[in-house]
């Protein structure tokens, strides 16, 4: 089990070097992307007073996706997603990286 999670979080790294590259190629800056990563989740997705939604990333009859205000990110207990204001944007408009990044900023 130890294993796997040293290699779930070794691919989440992996993921954000890819996306910081990505960035960087088309003018972003992590700047950037730090202040995309701030927009309020909340403006993107009506959460119940228990911070619960139905997950965006697929589809279910009973709220599985829980906001975390603290770090202004998401997970989904159904489909095992963590999601920041990026990955919302970019599922829900079918954006890039780049792309969601501008309409966040």
């Amino acid at each position: 089990m130890e294993e796997c999670q040293r290699l779930e979080k070794k691919l989440l790294r992996l993921d954000f070097d890819v996306k910081i590259y990505v960035g960087k190629r088309e003018g972003i800056t992590p700047e950037t992307i730090a202040l995309a990563r701030q927009y309020a989740i909340t403006e993107l997705i009506k959460f119940s007073r228990a911070n619960m939604a139905l997950c965006i990333f697929h589809k279910e009859n009973s709220p599985s996706l829980q906001y975390y205000p603290k770090s202004n990110s998401t997970y989904c207990f159904g489909c095992n997603k963590h999601a920041d204001s990026i990955d919302i944007v970019r599922e829900q408009y079918g954006l890039t990286f780049s792309e969601a990044i501008k309409k966040l900023t």
